[in-house]
Order: structure tokens, then sequence, then C-alpha cells
């Protein structure tokens, strides 16, 4: 009966492990095991608080566990054998006697999610401790691949996407992985600083060039980038006046304070991002050619999260942790939660799935819950008024998009027909007869089991 029990658990589609207070892991499943690329003999040898061990984690789920007798949920890093960085988000749970006493724990991975190759183990999990970038789709997968490539290299970086989709955060990943890494992070916000302001912030002044001015002159965010990293967000905010300016100071690495009639050595790698599309703002005469090509050297261009929906519930998972530590809760998102954060167009792209999260942490529910639900309905309007035929022939074919809606909203068919009102069984046969693919969770499917 034993092994029947272990082989069912083997099968489960999560991970799932026990250890006990002694730092032993006590049984792991193969989901598990084989998700991190482990050896058995690894696996149960190894000692949960060595110092060791703990250097391959950013933090360790198991040791909170016990000292805080209480069901704890997180993200962890994890570098493998085999220098494999993982995201892992686990609920670790413990089991205690009659005395108040942990037994053992219960680790359950909810997904996990590999992060690529990490030479140097300790400073990859430094660089991303906290300030992980989160993904599972292949678009951004694709993305990353490329970015690791080109960060070896000192090359001009421009990244494009609609605000809010990570372009912030693909810098920092850019320059966490580049040669400059030890070297500063300089980031210019160009729509944040007024006019008349900017050109002394960029290039610095010296003591008395202007109304204000210190005595002593400052030192300009360019030259404080010096032999690191300058991001220019939002660079298609940069007046006409500071274009060419900034052109010259990229083209010679020479730097010139206002007031000033000296010039300064600055070696910094340049990543510059915009939210609009710079051709079209060349073409308008609001940005300058020659500065558009010499920056588009590497260019990037981030989709929206609506393109990339595999990517809202690890970031859901994420940033709910990451609340639930910062505000001391046990906050979680329900399965309603989920299916309508899939099937929102989420126009504020990760900054707002970010709020939506804080606020579920907070308060439970969500403004945006509510524009979801209004979005869903009126996706699963429109296919009615457009169906052709015979009442009948409407009928069934409103019937199908409310089913392939449903199904694409919701975890499961069980969930799915709840919704719809009718028994699964039912369900399953319409799906059959409609010719619908019993995935149509696929995103959320994808995301919370992907370890199958």
């Amino acid at each position: 009966m034993e092994n029947i029990y272990i082989n069912l658990v083997n099968h489960m589609s999560i991970g799932a492990s026990i250890m006990s207070p002694s730092g032993k892991t006590i049984f792991m499943n193969e989901t598990f095991r084989q998700a991190i690329g482990e050896q058995e003999e690894f696996i149960y040898s190894a000692d949960l608080f060595s110092p060791e061990y703990l250097r391959k984690l950013s933090t360790s789920i198991f040791i909170r566990t016990l000292q805080e007798k209480k069901e704890v949920r997180g993200s962890q890093l994890y570098v493998s054998e085999d220098k494999t960085l993982y995201n892992i988000m686990l609920r670790d749970k413990p089991i205690m006697d009659s005395d108040n006493n942990v037994v053992a724990v219960l680790a359950c991975a909810e997904f996990i999610l590999p992060m690529g190759h990490a030479d140097s183990p300790r400073q990859l999990l430094e660089a991303n401790d906290g300030n992980a970038f989160i993904y599972e789709s292949s678009a951004m997968r694709e993305i990353i691949e490329r970015v690791r490539q080109v960060a070896k290299i000192p090359a001009t970086v421009l990244l494009m996407g609609e605000s809010g989709v990570g372009k912030d955060k693909l810098a920092e990943y850019i320059h966490s992985v580049s040669e400059r890494a030890e070297g500063p992070m300089v980031t210019v916000n160009c729509a944040a600083i007024t006019e008349n302001l900017i050109e002394s912030e960029l290039f610095g002044y010296e003591g008395g060039a202007f109304t204000g001015a210190g005595r002593s002159g400052k030192k300009g965010l360019i030259e404080e980038a010096d032999k690191g990293t300058l991001f220019l967000d939002e660079i298609n905010s940069l007046p006409l006046s500071l274009q060419g300016k900034l052109l010259r100071v990229i083209e010679t690495k020479k730097v010139r304070r206002v007031g000033s009639n000296t010039e300064r050595q600055v070696d910094f790698r340049l990543i510059a991002a915009s939210n609009r599309d710079l051709r079209t703002m060349v073409s308008e005469g609001n940005f300058r050619e020659d500065l558009f090509y010499r920056i588009n050297v590497f260019t990037e261009t981030i989709p929206p999260l609506r393109e990339r929906r595999e990517d809202i519930i690890p970031l859901l998972n994420y940033f709910m942790t990451e609340f639930a530590e910062k505000y001391h809760i046990n906050g979680h998102l329900s399965n309603r939660d989920m299916s309508l954060a899939l099937s929102y167009s989420w126009p504020g792209n990760v900054r707002e799935l970010r709020n939506f999260a804080e606020q579920i942490a907070v308060v439970g529910t969500s403004p945006i819950l509510r524009a979801a639900e209004v979005e869903k309905q009126a996706a699963i309007t429109v296919p009615f008024r457009s169906v052709e035929g015979t009442l009948r022939e409407k009928m069934e074919g409103y019937e199908k998009e409310l089913i392939r809606e449903a199904l694409r909203t919701n975890i499961s068919k069980k969930d799915a027909a709840k919704e719809l009102g009718i028994d699964p069984a039912v369900l399953s046969r319409k799906i059959a007869r409609y010719g619908l693919r019993d995935s149509g969770m696929d995103d959320l499917t994808k995301s919370q089991s992907h370890l199958a």
C-alpha cells in the first residue's frame, strides 16, 4: 500500500517534498526532483543548514517555516548542481506534534522557472534577489537570451515598448550581467526633469555658471555613470535643444559642464528606452535622425503584457509574495482573481499588475477586478452579434463562444462548468460537439502546473 501512495505523489503535477527539522530531505517526488535536475544521491545527502547548501539559495523558506512555526509562502532562487538558476514559488507547511513541536515540513512548489545558467552563483543570486526578472513566455525568454549576449559587449541598447512593460527592469538586468556590474548604474527619467533643469542635471555645471548655481559646481549624471551604465528612460521626452549635445557626448565620450570651456573624459555604457516609436518622431521632426541612428545599435521591443499572458500568473505570484513579506500578511489569489487577471487587457502592463497584486494583498479586492469583469463580458458579447444564420444557429454560435471564453478564463473544466451553471459532464459533451479544445485554460494551467 505504501508504494501506491508514493506512486500517486510522484505523479502529482506539482513538486512536493518533506524535510526533517534536522535539515534532511526525507522525501521528494519525481516531479520536483526532475524539474530542478538534481540526482537522488544529492537530494537525500544534502544538509539544508550547511553553508555550502545555503550558498545555493537566495533565502531559505524551509528555515523560515521552522522558525515561525506556521505556513510560509515565498519565492526562492536556487542554483542547481549543474549551475542552472531557478526561481521557485514555494508553500511550506510545518507538521506539528501534540506539544507544538515541528516534526516535519511539507513543501509544495507551485511553479519553477529556469532563469538561465549561473556561471557565478553567488553574484547572480545577489543580482536577482529582490529584483528578479520573472517570465515564462517564449517571447520574453527569447529577449532575455538575446540581451544576455549583448550585455557582454559595450554596445548601445535601445529598449522600446509601452509604459509599464518593464523596460527599466530589463535595463537593470543588462547592467547586472554585464562586465560593468561592479560600476554604477545611473537612471535618468528624461520626462521627470523640467526642461530648464535637465541640461545642468545631465551635464553638470561650473560654480557660478548661472543664478542659483553653487560655488563649487556640480558633477552631472553623465559623469556619475563613469565606468558604469547610463540609462536614459523615456529618451523620447528629451528636448530637441539637448539632443545634439547628447549625440556629441555619445560619440566623443567627453562631457562639458554648463559654464565650462573644458571637456572631461567619461566612460559609460548607454541604454536608452522609449515608449513612443522614435522612427515616427523622426519623421514628425520631434527627434533627431542622427541621434536615432546612433542609439539604434541593438534594439529590443518588449511586448505588452496582453501579448504574453503566460507571464501573468508567475508575476502575480511573485508580487503577492513581495507584498505578503512587506506587510506581514498571508495574502493569496483566488481562482476568480487569476481567471480575471488572464482575461484583462492590462493597459498599464506590469506596473498595473503590480498595483493589482498590492491591492489584493492589502484589502483582498481590487478595482481592476471590476474592470476585468466588464471586459470579460464585453468580449463574449461581440461574437453573438456577428453570428449569421437561423435562430438555432445563432444560439449555438453564442453558446460555443460562451464555452470557449469560460475555458479560456478558468483554471479547470470544473470551474468553467460552475461559471456556466452546468454539469461538468454536460460541458465535456458540448466541448466535443463544438470541436473545442478542453485546454482553453492553457495560460493558467501552464503557469501553475508546468512541472507535470
